[in-house]
Formats: C-alpha cells, structure tokens, sequence
C-alpha cells in the first residue's frame, strides 16, 4: 500500500511536472535547423499554411493547469515547454527540457531536486528568463483549490512542497497525502 502511494504521489509530480511552464518559448540559441528534432525539411517543403482535421473531440482548456484530455494536451505540447519531455520514438525515458538533467532525488527518497537549463526565456510579450520561481508558482497554482486540477487533493498541510534557490527547484514528497 505504501509502494503504490509513493507511485501516486510520483505520477502526480511527473504530471505536475509537465505542465508548469506556460507559454515558454525557446531558447535564447540561434538555429539553422527546421523542426523539433532539428531535422531538415523535405525538399520543397514549405513554410506556413494551416491545416485541418476532423477528430471526435475538441480541447477542453487552454489551461495547462486545468487541460485534461488529449486534445488539451496536444496544444499545451505544441505551445509550451516543461521540465521533462519524451521522444517520439521513446516514450518511456524521459530527456530534460527545461531541466539540465535528470532529477536528483534524496536518499530518503521525499525530496527531489531538479537544476532548471538557463537562456530559455517566455515568449512575448513577457521576453525574460524562464526562473525556478516560475516553475514554483506553476506548481503552487496546481496545488490550490481554485485550479481544478485535483493537485490540492494531495496536499495533507498548508506548509508548501516546493522550494527554488537559484537555479533549482525542490519538491519535498513528505508533504503529499494520497489518501
């Protein structure tokens, strides 16, 4: 029972996770390339157009903090930046995006810290630096009652589970409740 609450309260960090950044932009690096996975394009590809697709559903919010199904999911990926993503070809692994590599988690395993990658910045009309603070307040928001997110179903206090110095975040797992 304790195995699948710590599993529950991890799947509800990784969630979190993917979903703290709003609106992020790139980088500040310059590219040559065309493409997430800086591929070049076809020859006599085009750029702009637009396209359309029939689908049974639609998007359920813009909000990353609220989006729930896949179509949400779809443009939230498209539009926005998190601390871990996958590949196309490996969903099982993820690769640091926001972050600079793979969480450090404490030996008690409750606390797991993660080193956020400098020179991404939001983009317009905010144009600065994406900071660890950013990601606190993402996760912060996730954790009130007022984003139907189902994250303050996991809060047992009122004490808060993330903390930034300088470029890290920490989450402290001690605070979650499951039940």
């Amino acid at each position: 029972m304790r195995r699948s609450l710590r599993w529950a309260a991890m799947l509800a960090f990784s969630v979190a996770l993917a979903l703290v950044v709003a609106a992020c932009g790139g980088s500040s690096k310059k590219s040559s390339t065309a493409g997430a996975t800086g591929t070049t394009p076809p020859a006599g590809a085009k750029q702009g157009g637009h396209i359309t697709f029939l689908a049974a559903a639609d998007v359920d919010y813009i909000d990353p903090g609220q989006t729930y199904y896949t179509f949400g999911y779809m443009v939230e990926y498209a539009t926005q930046r998190t601390l871990y993503s996958f590949k196309p070809q490996d969903s099982v692994n993820p690769v640091p995006d926001l972050a600079t590599g793979p969480p450090e988690i404490s030996s008690d395993r409750k606390t797991i810290t993660v080193h956020i990658r400098k020179g991404v910045k939001f983009s317009p009309p905010v144009n600065r630096e994406v900071t660890s603070k950013d990601i606190k307040y993402a996760f912060e928001r996730a954790f009130t009652k007022q984003v139907p997110s189902g994250g303050h179903l996991l809060r047992r206090d009122r004490r808060r589970p993330v903390a930034v110095e300088h470029d890290q975040l920490q989450a402290d797992l001690g605070h979650l409740d499951p039940g």
